[in-house]
């Protein structure tokens, strides 16, 4: 994990003995895609309305995932790699919808329909402890 990402959860909650297996130069911001702050990572407040899945049991919001596919977009025109984004979301059913909504509707879908087949989508829990 880049070391900007552990650096709260090292030293809140664990005295600063989290090691990483990457240094900060491993990972440099890729300047051709217009981060919000120099650092690995940014949260983008959105205002859409979570609707139940339909599982029944989880969530999913529309305007978050056209928000996914735009950032998507702009991180391969910046020559991001697929297998080098991963997506974290909270819900299962918000997760799935956002792998349907890339593969039918995603900007990139008819330029190179495998691209986002790389891209790791999961739910926090599937990231833990990477």
């Amino acid at each position: 994990m880049h070391p900007a990402l552990t650096y709260f959860p090292s030293n809140t909650f664990y005295d600063g003995t989290l090691q990483n297996g990457i240094t900060e130069k491993d990972r440099k911001i890729n300047k051709d895609f217009p981060w919000p702050a120099n650092r690995p990572s940014f949260f983008l407040n959105l205002y859409g309305t979570e609707e139940l899945s339909a599982s029944g049991t989880s969530y999913l919001n529309r305007t978050e995932a056209v928000a996914v596919d735009k950032i998507v977009f702009y991180l391969e025109r910046a020559g991001i790699k697929s297998k080098q984004i991963g997506i974290i979301t909270p819900y299962k059913g918000q997760r799935a919808y956002i792998i349907n909504y890339l593969q039918k509707n995603g900007q990139i879908s008819s330029k190179n329909p495998n691209y986002y087949k790389e891209i790791e989508i999961a739910s926090v829990d599937g990231y833990q402890g990477r």
